[in-house]
């Protein structure tokens, strides 16, 4: 599996094949992975680079930030939902596991979206702002 993630990275990964299965909040989706070798299931997860959102239930460290993280999430599901076309570029992985990359609905980014609407804050590493005042 390391390597290819490894092989990924090298290929600086853009695929329209790769399509987006699950929203699990704003910034976290569960996307397709036809590539992958059984028995591997072709599914993993991704998560956006550069943005940060409001996380959600358990993960939510207050009320205020799991409502705007659902908000965040239901926004998302619906421009998914809208959307004429979308694209996955991968551009890493994070240390639990998870593809790094970015998402581009009718050609524009996911995440320039949520920062424009408020739902996400630019995130390059370090301490993360509280949602939760």
């Amino acid at each position: 599996m390391k390597y290819l993630f490894l092989l990924l990275l090298s290929m600086n990964v853009y695929a329209e094949d790769i399509k987006l299965l699950r929203v699990i909040d704003a910034d976290t989706f569960i996307v397709s992975a036809p590539f992958l070798p059984p028995p591997l299931k072709p599914q993993m997860p991704l998560r956006l680079s550069t943005v940060d959102t409001p996380n959600i239930n358990r993960w939510a460290k207050c009320d205020r930030e799991n409502k705007l993280g659902q908000s965040a999430k239901s926004f998302v599901e619906k421009l998914i939902k809208t959307s004429k076309t979308n694209s996955v570029k991968i551009v890493g992985v994070d240390k639990y596991g998870r593809w790094l990359g970015h998402v581009y609905l009718n050609g524009k980014s996911l995440s320039d979206i949520l920062v424009e609407k408020k739902m996400a804050r630019y995130y390059y590493g370090g301490k993360k702002l509280s949602w939760c005042n």
